[in-house]
C-alpha cells in the first residue's frame, strides 16, 4: 500500500482511529496525502481518545496549507499535545 494513502482513505482511516485508543505510531509516508487528508489528520488527532506519539507523513504533497494546518492545531489545541512527533 506504500504510496497508495489518499484523502479518502486517510479520512476513512481516521474515522476509524477515533475509537482506538492504542495505536502510539502511524506511519503514512509517500502516499498521496494533500490538504483534505491533513484536515482529516488534524480532526482525529484532536479527539479525545487520539493516542498518537509519532506520526510519519513526510513524502506526501501536502503543500504549505496542509503544513499550516496540522502545525497550526499542534500549536493551538492541547488535545493535540500528545504527538510527541512528526515527521
Amino acid at each position: 500500500l506504500l504510496g497508495e494513502m489518499k484523502n479518502d482513505a486517510v479520512a476513512i482511516l481516521c474515522e476509524g482511529l477515533r475509537e482506538n485508543r492504542t495505536l502510539l505510531r502511524l506511519l503514512l509516508s509517500y502516499g498521496q496525502i494533500g490538504i483534505d487528508g491533513a484536515k482529516h489528520l488534524v480532526q482525529y488527532l484532536r479527539s479525545p481518545n487520539a493516542s498518537l506519539q509519532k506520526l510519519c507523513i513526510s513524502s506526501n504533497p501536502l503543500g504549505n496549507e496542509g503544513v499550516s494546518v496540522i502545525s497550526e492545531a499542534l500549536k493551538n489545541d492541547d488535545n493535540c499535545s500528545r504527538l510527541q512527533r512528526l515527521m
